[in-house]
């Protein structure tokens, strides 16, 4: 399995992270549309993909919470009404994620 599309889309959302100026929600907002076309079949069976699973749980688990706003979506309004705390670990979760997908890469010579 190639880890090039995973690659491509965690590289954008945590670009946005990193480089955006918005506050740390609308930020986290921006990552999840870039990764939204993620699926858990996008990582191999084991470390990768059950990080990712956990994400998406959090993430569904905020969305129970919230109620969509329809200017907004679903995610995002999930997302604006986290606290600072959650959505900090959240981004660390993300951050992390990236890193050891990147270091997966670089063990198989891609």
């Amino acid at each position: 399995m190639s880890l090039d599309y995973s690659w491509q889309k965690l590289h954008l959302a945590t670009l946005g992270l990193a480089t955006g100026n918005e506050p740390v929600q609308k930020r986290l907002a921006g990552a999840f549309i870039n990764m939204h076309t993620l699926k858990a079949e996008d990582f191999p069976e084991g470390p990768l993909r059950d990080k990712f699973m956990a994400i998406e749980v959090k993430v569904e688990a905020a969305m129970a919470i919230v109620s969509a706003n329809p200017q907004k979506g679903e995610i995002a309004a999930s997302i604006e009404a986290m606290s600072d705390s959650d959505a900090d670990q959240m981004i660390r979760e993300i951050m992390s994620l990236y890193d050891q997908v990147c270091r997966r890469m670089g063990k198989e010579g891609f």
